[in-house]
């Protein structure tokens, strides 16, 4: 039945069938009157009494109330509360219009319409409502609408400026409409421009973003605040793989050489990029603000020693304060992933997508998250969205092949390496194509491929570790030795050419040197899952070492 402060005449008299799209107008201009006025147009000690003036009393005038409110705005909400039916808004939309219009500075197009005589019956609709007899509506006199006279257009500016500002976590694209509107009729305040380049930047709308801050006069006031904004754009952009910092550099050395939070930030930032993290939070220190938050959340993400929690924190601070910046959901969801949350990280990529959809990389980050929650289907999806948006990006394929294998689809896995080998060779996709033909048991291929990244990287150990393992399972027990062998000369610390040293040595009766391989794998990885296996095997090695004086020699 309804609420009956909200209830429109049509529904408090029974009239199902008339209960369409202007009923729901109705209920939502009471809401508005009652956010603008600060109580409802239609107030009673009882329902029934409620009920009586929805039927017979004209909702009481705004100005009334609340003396400034805006003519137009005034007309708007009183032709929601119009008795008859044909009188309202005859869907949302108009009423939508009809309210950007007055935003804008323009009428509304609804006329107030005379209040007509007629007879209105009450009828119950439910036992909690009190039965009221029939009410006559007699002919009363015709209300008279003062409409204010429209704003000036500073103060129209003002208001579409103040609707930006509330707009900007819920709808950062609409404000930045608002405030380009605010900008046509008040050109000169830069802080507005400011604003609707972040709010574009926000969006990943770089160009105009970065179009909008270089409009404020490097002399005036907020100069140096849009070229600030400006080096924080180029520094953590990310295009073709490589963030702009050449770009942002003069910008943030400029601001470093002024005063001033912008300037510490800038400082930070610089140093930063340079790996100097210890100098990064001597700049921070004392620095606020959401600005403050995104970078400090940057540092503690690309310092070795950063403390990720505190990172997160900063990058809550960042979110909840400024601007929905889908690249900081994206940094979050790095941090989140990093601390084990990937489930958490799934829905900050998910958002950031949602406020940047063409940007791929958003998508290959959540296909990894994904992946790693195990949900390998939609990992697979999301990477090849990626693939799809930059097909000529090499890095994006080899991401799919990842997620494929991940999900065991080793054919696709294959194949979209090899795309990603077609698109830019590389011994490490070369490596990983290798090993996928060696798991299904295309031993050739696979030393071709190990052959291939060798000629481009002859130090490449993970090539020569499974090129020394393809080799093994050839019979090749020389040359898989010396493969290993090679590989710990690339990788001192590569544990795992240890165990393959281990089972050639094995293989070809040298006990000795299987101990000492699988002694140093054991110093090199205490913690390793296999671990239990490999000390069984070494006492065994041991064991049989033991037991003949010359097995040392003649392998036992």
């Amino acid at each position: 039945m309804g609420t009956p402060a909200y209830m429109s005449p049509e529904q408090a008299r029974g009239e199902v069938t008339a209960l369409k799209g202007a009923t729901d107008i109705w209920s939502l201009g009471c809401v508005l009157h009652e956010m603008l006025a600060g109580r409802s147009p239609f107030a009673g000690e009882t329902p029934a009494a409620v009920i009586a003036r929805v039927l017979l009393e004209a909702p009481p005038p705004l100005s009334a109330a609340r003396g400034d409110v805006p003519g137009g705005i005034a007309r708007v909400v009183r032709s929601c509360l119009e008795k008859r039916v044909r009188d309202r808004y005859s869907d949302a939309a108009g009423l939508r219009d009809d309210l950007e219009r007055v935003l804008c500075g323009r009428a509304p197009r609804a006329r107030h319409g005379r209040l007509v005589a007629r007879r209105a019956f009450v009828v119950a609709a439910a036992a909690a409502i009190v039965t009221l007899a029939a009410l006559v509506l007699e002919p009363g006199p015709q209300e008279t609408t003062i409409v204010a006279p429209e704003p000036s257009r500073p103060s129209m500016a003002e208001g579409l400026a103040a609707q930006a500002r509330a707009l900007r976590q819920s709808d950062p694209r609409r404000a930045a409409e608002l405030l380009a509107g605010a900008l046509d009729r008040d050109p000169a305040r830069h802080a507005w421009r400011i604003e609707r380049g972040l709010l574009l930047w926000a969006l990943g709308e770089s160009a105009a973003a970065r179009e909008a801050w270089e409009r404020v006069p490097a002399d005036s006031p907020e100069g140096i605040t849009a070229r600030f904004y400006r080096a924080l754009e180029a520094g953590f952009r990310l295009e073709g793989g490589n963030l702009r910092f050449d770009e942002a550099r003069p910008h943030l050395e400029a601001v470093a050489a002024t005063r001033g939070s912008a300037a510490r930030l800038a400082l930070g930032a610089l140093a930063i990029h340079r790996g100097d993290f210890s100098a990064a939070r001597d700049s921070l220190a004392g620095a606020t603000g959401w600005e403050a938050a995104i970078v400090r959340g940057s540092l503690e993400r690309l310092d070795p020693a950063g403390d990720l929690g505190e990172g997160l924190r900063q990058l809550d601070l960042a979110i909840a304060e400024g601007i929905p910046f889908a690249w900081v959901f994206n940094d979050r969801g790095l941090v989140r992933s990093r601390l084990g949350d990937h489930r958490g990280a799934v829905e900050d990529l998910t958002t950031a997508i949602r406020l940047w959809p063409g940007f791929a990389a958003f998508y290959g980050n959540r296909s990894s998250f994904l992946k790693e929650a195990h949900e390998f289907d939609r990992a697979v999806e999301d990477a090849q969205k990626a693939v799809d948006i930059e097909p000529g990006d090499a890095g994006f394929r080899r991401n799919l092949g990842t997620i494929r294998e991940a999900a065991g689809d080793f054919a696709g896995a294959i194949e979209a390496l090899g795309e990603a080998i077609r698109l830019a060779p590389d011994p490490a996709t070369l490596t990983n194509r290798g090993a996928l033909h060696a798991r299904c048991g295309d031993l050739a291929k696979a030393h071709a491929d190990f052959e291939r990244a060798l000629q481009l990287d002859p130090r490449h150990s993970g090539a020569l570790l499974n090129r020394g393992n393809a080799r093994q399972l050839q019979g090749d027990l020389g040359g898989a030795e010396a493969d290993f062998l090679a590989a710990i000369g690339a990788e001192p610390d590569m544990a795992e050419a240890r165990l393959g040293l281990a089972m050639v040595r094995q293989g070809r009766g040298d006990l000795a040197g299987a101990v000492a391989a699988l002694r140093e794998f054991l110093a090199l990885s205490p913690d390793d899952d296999r671990t239990p296996e490999i000390r069984a095997w070494l006492a065994r090695c041991e064991a049989r070492l033991g037991g003949s004086p010359d097995a040392g020699a003649r392998g036992g």
